[in-house]
């Protein structure tokens, strides 16, 4: 397809040479590929979304006005490309090609494809023998009158219309394109004047003989005069009304060559034909520094060589400037550490400094030497460490506003030993183990006495056959509520109101601290508990015997929990033992008398509440079923 290749602002005035008086050389280095999709403008000095550029490129001038340039990118890369532009060694977009989203993506690569770009750019007013490329090594150009290469055939069709001027013609292209009255081409002679035949060219001999005839109408000698209207011949012609002026300094008249000369400022002048200079540069808008001569007085113009004398450069990054240490003190900066541990006063941190922001702790050979906050580490050493033995430490010391004193934390690795000591007044004090996750507060031999609330956060455990836990007042263990406020439950030992004096008694309370249960071991071997509300210790107690329970139970209201009652399922089907029904399902019942040998099931009694568990099948009917049911709940 056929791409109008934009030429920039920017590529147009790096051709101009430095003189102003024609173009210099231009080296192309650069393709750069991106993915924007527009219209491009002379103005453009970038891509619109560069993605990378390639330097694998070559080119040439194939004519006059054309170069032909090939690049290439064999990278794994992948990506479309909406935009591309020639870039110059300087930088310099030279040319750059577009097209709107609508025409889709002029080129797309794929990670395992090699992209090549070959394009013949035209420079309509601008000389193409001063641009080089920076890569020749792998040219393809095509062919023209003045660069061997690359040539495609024309066919019939494009050799009769001509107009291809990058295609060659064959021998069966040429015998195709005829000459016409519209188109040059192969022709046919003619030497008879009389044929009417447009497709064919007259020879020599019968031009002659045209000419002859012509000449015998039009006299040479009357150089035109004896033509009869001299206005229709100039308008045969094409000669306008300019044809008819003479020369003069009229606005209706032609200037000589010598007339320009005297009124219009000749290049080769290079202005120095200007009536008026100054009256030029003000028409230009230039200023008086525009006249200043170079130097160094403070109406002049440094050259470059003098502004590098007097100026500090970006590429020497300030190592030229006359005293390094002033520049510090007027930017009130300090100088770097020297090292690590370098311990001048006023110099600046480095990364790692004492340790900080370091992969590795500073090491030390003495603990008892370290003043200066930071980070440090031992390997095998023993003077001032923790414990006298060749072990790894690593820790920190914490210096305070006071220069003689600081705090200083340090661990063994892998053990999970922490330890810490104060330093005061210059000395050092004695190290002290830090507790660790799941160290106990309670001494591991001999005894100990433990004073006020301890909260136990994981099951306590004693280990041996001596192991005990006893208090000096009559209560061992009371479990209280979040806020200490409430007494949960008490472990103790106390004397009974009942049984002759117990041995242990456990109480449980509810929210408000009222005892709601009580269970004692008595010293005789006997268990008591007490259920319900208490007034007081031994209040309420009970003997869990038989005859306790039995009498509880003959006290207890019928269809309460824990009583039997013989009841009727009034439904389809049969009740096996141990089934648990709904007391919504069951109905008060009993035997009656039908006759002196006929019992019949009573079904007319309430329903119950609760869940009943059936204890055995007593009877059962064509349409439900009488059976001995416990309530559980």
């Amino acid at each position: 397809m056929t791409m109008q290749i934009t030429i920039t602002d920017a590529g147009r005035a790096a051709l101009v040479n430095a003189q102003n008086t024609g173009t210099g050389a231009v080296v192309i280095s650069q393709v750069g590929f991106g993915t924007g999709q527009y219209t491009p403008q002379k103005t453009r000095t970038a891509l619109q979304a560069q993605i990378k550029r390639v330097s694998t490129i070559s080119g040439a001038a194939v004519a006059a006005d054309t170069i032909h340039v090939t690049a290439t990118d064999e990278s794994a890369d992948a990506y479309n490309v909406g935009e591309f532009g020639l870039f110059t060694n300087t930088g310099v977009l030279f040319a750059v090609y577009s097209q709107p989203a609508a025409s889709g993506w002029i080129m797309q690569k794929a990670p395992g494809s090699t992209l090549l770009l070959a394009i013949d750019v035209v420079l309509a007013t601008l000389d193409a023998a001063n641009i080089t490329f920076g890569d020749a090594s792998f040219l393809n150009p095509p062919a023209t009158v003045d660069t061997p290469g690359v040539v495609r055939l024309a066919t019939s069709d494009e050799a009769i219309a001509g107009t291809n001027t990058a295609k060659a013609l064959t021998p069966a292209g040429l015998a195709a394109r005829t000459a016409s009255i519209t188109r040059s081409g192969i022709v046919r002679l003619e030497d008879t004047g009389g044929s009417t035949d447009k497709d064919r060219a007259a020879t020599a001999d019968l031009a002659r003989r045209i000419y002859l005839t012509a000449l015998q109408r039009l006299e040479k000698s009357q150089n035109l005069a004896d033509l009869p209207g001299p206005a229709m011949a100039r308008a045969n012609l094409g000669l306008g009304s300019m044809a008819t002026r003479d020369t003069g300094e009229d606005n209706t008249q032609h200037r000589t060559n010598a007339q320009n000369d005297a009124r219009y400022p000749q290049r080769s002048n290079n202005l120095s034909d200007l009536t008026a200079p100054a009256t030029a540069r003000t028409n230009l808008g230039l200023g008086s520094m525009a006249t200043r001569a170079t130097g160094t007085a403070n109406d002049q113009h440094r050259t470059n060589t003098q502004n590098d004398a007097r100026f500090t450069q970006r590429s020497n990054n300030l190592s030229d400037l006359a005293n390094a240490a002033t520049a510090r003190d007027n930017l009130d900066v300090a100088q770097k550490q020297q090292s690590p541990t370098d311990e001048t006063v006023g110099r600046s941190l480095i990364l790692g400094a004492f340790g900080l922001g370091n992969m590795n702790a500073i090491m030390v050979d003495n603990w008892n030497d370290v003043r200066r906050g930071g980070f440090y580490q031992s390997t095998g050493i023993t003077t001032g460490a923790p414990r006298a033995e060749a072990a790894v430490y690593q820790g920190v010391y914490i210096p305070s506003a006071n220069a003689s004193a600081g705090l200083m934390i340090l661990g063994r690795p892998g053990s999970g030993e922490v330890f810490v000591r104060s330093r005061a007044s210059g000395t050092w004090g004695a190290w002290q183990q830090m507790l660790r996750d799941g160290d106990g507060v309670v001494r591991t031999t001999g005894a100990q006495d433990v004073d006020g609330i301890k909260i136990f956060t994981s099951p306590l455990t004693t280990k041996g056959p001596t192991a005990r836990i006893r208090t000096l007042d009559s209560a061992a263990f009371r479990f209280e509520n979040e806020a200490g406020t409430v007494i949960r439950a008490d472990i103790r030992r106390d004397n009974l109101q009942s049984g002759g004096g117990g041995a242990l008694q456990i109480e449980n309370r509810d929210d408000a601290g009222v005892v709601k249960a009580r269970l004692s071991l008595l010293q005789s071997g006997a268990i008591h508990a007490g259920v319900g509300q208490f007034s007081g210790p031994g209040a309420g107690i009970t003997s869990l015997s038989t005859s306790t329970v039995l009498a509880a139970m003959a006290g207890a209201e019928p269809g309460a929990v824990g009583t039997t009652a013989l009841l009727y399922y009034p439904w389809s089907g049969s009740v096996e033992v141990g089934d648990f029904v709904a007391g919504s399902n069951l109905r008060a019942s009993g035997l009656g008398r039908a006759s002196d040998a006929v019992a019949v099931i009573r079904n007319d009694g309430p329903f119950q509440t609760g869940t009943w568990r059936s204890l055995g099948a007593a009877y059962q009917s064509h349409n439900g079923a009488l059976a001995l049911f416990l309530r559980v709940s």
